[in-house]
């Protein structure tokens, strides 16, 4: 189930060869990205709200305008 919601999310949609190669890279960079970015929303979110002290921390925001960035390449 996961690999068909992953190959979804990843294959290209175009039917020209060079094309549909650049969007499956350009997909793959996306949708990792995106994994990473909401990785690192969680994580300084959880940190945030747990009291860990760290210095020279991004706030929450900063790193959720990082996920959005990634989801609207994603889209167009």
């Amino acid at each position: 189930m996961v690999m068909q919601l992953i190959h979804k999310f990843i294959s290209p949609k175009s039917h020209d060869r060079d094309k549909a190669r650049q969007e499956f890279l350009l997909n793959v960079l996306l949708v990792g990205s995106i994994f990473l970015s909401t990785f690192a929303f969680i994580s300084v979110v959880y940190s945030r709200y747990t009291n860990i002290a760290v210095d020279g921390a991004f706030e929450p925001l900063v790193v959720f305008g990082f996920v959005l960035f990634f989801l609207i390449l994603y889209f167009f």
